[in-house]
């Protein structure tokens, strides 16, 4: 099974305010927002891989499409990308 996520910071939980989003005026309040993207990100391609997934492709759409905290965790049997590393599909 093969998977695209597409997430945007608007929408995660917790997050309240327009501010809160803008990598530029968001200081700690955007930081803090950036780990709350990865954590809920990574946990939609953790059901996607228990639910059989051996493709999962993860686009980063906010801003700049570079708010991921850190970079993928590699799976046997399975292929992600995040952020800008996302290929054509």
């Amino acid at each position: 099974m093969k998977v695209f996520i597409s997430i945007d910071m608007e929408g995660i939980c917790g997050i309240v305010g327009e501010l809160e989003t803008d990598p530029k005026k968001g200081g700690e309040a955007y930081q803090a927002n950036r780990r709350l993207m990865t954590q809920e990100g990574n946990a939609a391609v953790e059901g996607c891989v228990k639910a059989g997934a051996t493709d999962v492709v993860v686009a980063d759409s906010h801003w700049n499409c570079d708010n991921w905290t850190y970079r993928s965790r590699r799976r046997p049997k399975t292929r992600e990308w995040y952020s800008n590393d996302v290929p054509n599909v």
